[in-house]
């Protein structure tokens, strides 16, 4: 990353389509917003403190001669480094837009984030993690919003528990998660036994999160809940579509599954696309049940069946 005040790339590369220097304005631009490909970013700057002054350089190629084509620009910059990163965020999302190209969020902050110092990257990495569910230069932006997920995690070492943290409740409100925090924390409190002599408790709390500990022994002890934003991406048909995080895959899925089961047992009626994949998971299930020794085998004619009935069974009482 280039830290002069001029540009340091060779004019020997240019684009050779154009009279850069003396060509008419509108036709350069327009050749510019037409042709340019393999669009990357350049910033020119010191430290995410102080980038006053420093340049921004869209870069790419031209898709008529190989050539590079290139635009630089002096953001407005503000104060704060969220000051900062918020005002390249709109001067790169804007030339985007002007430019008609669309980008999933891991590819846009990838590219926004590989432009700082590696010194720097905690402060990005921190503030594109907030920032992805509200830039309106992404793909599919009106699709997405914050969730909220209520996390605890604990420990005990004298007995030697060390449970990985649970994921126990989502929600869209942050609101509402607040208040269900303070139910959990109440709860606990009431169920809980400190195993230490009463004076050396002690809470830590906030509006996002509660912490009961051992006074200088608090990694050998303690119990916390808090409330951990991430971002809910709802698709175009609007399904919601979420990866699991690894602290409560398994107990999301269940609780999904427990309402597909009961949908089987209570002869709910399905369409042929639920049909077709209640086939495939219970399929997938049992093939990994008979890999690992669960069970011999099993017949997939009758796993066809249960889901066929279920699907006539809704056609018939539609007719």
């Amino acid at each position: 990353m280039c830290e002069k005040n001029h540009c340091s790339r060779m004019p020997e590369d240019l684009c050779t389509c154009m009279d850069w220097q003396h060509g008419d304005l509108i036709r350069t631009v327009t050749h510019l917003a037409e042709n340019i490909t393999d669009i990357d970013w350049d910033l020119d700057y010191k430290e995410l403190a102080d980038v006053q002054g420093h340049r921004l350089c869209l870069v790419g190629r031209c898709k008529k001669c190989g050539g590079r084509l290139c635009i630089s620009q002096t953001p407005k910059i503000k104060a704060s480094p969220e000051q900062i990163l918020s005002a390249l965020d709109d001067s790169i999302g804007q030339a985007y837009s002007a430019l008609k190209v669309n980008l999933q969020p891991e590819e846009y902050y990838d590219k926004f984030a590989e432009m700082f110092h590696e010194e720097d990257r905690p402060v990005v990495d921190k503030w594109v993690m907030h920032r992805r569910c509200y830039s309106p230069y992404l793909k599919g932006y009106e699709h997405s919003k914050p969730a909220y997920m209520i996390v605890h995690t604990s420990a005990n070492a004298d007995k030697g528990i060390f449970p990985d943290p649970e994921g126990l409740e989502m929600f869209l409100c942050k609101d509402r998660a607040i208040l269900r925090l303070r139910e959990l924390v109440e709860m606990e409190k009431e169920e809980m036994t400190f195993p230490y002599d009463e004076e050396l408790y002690r809470e830590e709390y906030g509006d996002d999160f509660w912490e009961a500990y051992c006074d200088n022994y608090a990694t050998g002890w303690f119990t916390r809940y808090e409330i951990i934003e991430s971002p809910l991406f709802l698709a175009p048909e609007d399904e919601l579509r979420m990866p699991n995080p690894s602290y409560s895959r398994f107990t999301n899925t269940r609780t999904a599954l427990n309402d597909c089961l009961a949908s089987i047992r209570e002869d709910v009626h399905l369409s042929n696309a639920e049909t077709s994949a209640g086939k495939e998971m219970f399929k997938v299930f049992l093939s990994l049940c008979q890999d690992y020794g669960i069970i011999e085998g099993f017949d997939c004619d009758k796993v066809d069946s249960v889901f066929d009935h279920l699907e006539n069974h809704s056609e018939a009482l539609t007719e």
